[in-house]
């Protein structure tokens, strides 16, 4: 059998202004009939209107009713806080993820996204999932990210000289 690799992406959603948990692409993301492994996640992040020195700062989510992948948590590469409102930063999805997770085709993954700081102007997300025919060359993988604190502040209000620490 030859490899197949396909991505599928759940498309961009907004997420709001708040630290709400948000579907991306508003519904559930199949899988191939051929899929035998997702092997990644790629979670892209964007803001088209940032405000003046408040960051991006998102957790990404996988979970499954169909699929044994949970926990799977990890953060997303941040937007950098910018001088000035005239450029929309855009995170490509420089961050691959590894999952490794064994599925037999046509199962539903959801995936979340999670702003852990409340922006004045609402981000974008969004996240390629890349699927496989073949196994996964590595034992499957779970993350799960741990409390947000943070100093001088509540952690979910972004404030310049802020340290952000996550445990668990």
């Amino acid at each position: 059998m030859r490899p197949k690799i396909s991505i599928l992406h759940t498309g961009f959603t907004g997420l709001g202004t708040s630290t709400a948990k948000t579907k991306l692409g508003g519904a559930s993301v199949i899988l191939p009939a051929w899929a035998k492994s997702v092997l990644a996640v790629i979670p892209q992040v964007t803001i088209d209107v940032p405000t003046v020195s408040e960051s991006v700062l998102p957790l990404l989510e996988v979970e499954s009713n169909d699929v044994s992948i949970m926990p799977y948590q990890v953060l997303v590469n941040p937007l950098n806080a910018v001088l000035g409102a005239t450029v929309g930063p855009l995170n490509l999805g420089n961050e691959k993820y590894a999952m490794g997770a064994p599925v037999n085709g046509g199962e539903q993954i959801d995936v979340y996204m999670t702003p852990l700081v409340a922006n004045t102007a609402a981000p974008n997300g969004g996240c390629a999932v890349v699927v496989s025919n073949m196994p996964a060359g590595h034992k499957q993988r779970h993350a799960k990210v741990g409390t947000l604190t943070s100093s001088g502040t509540t952690a979910s209000s972004d404030v310049a000289g802020t340290k952000y620490n996550f445990s668990g």
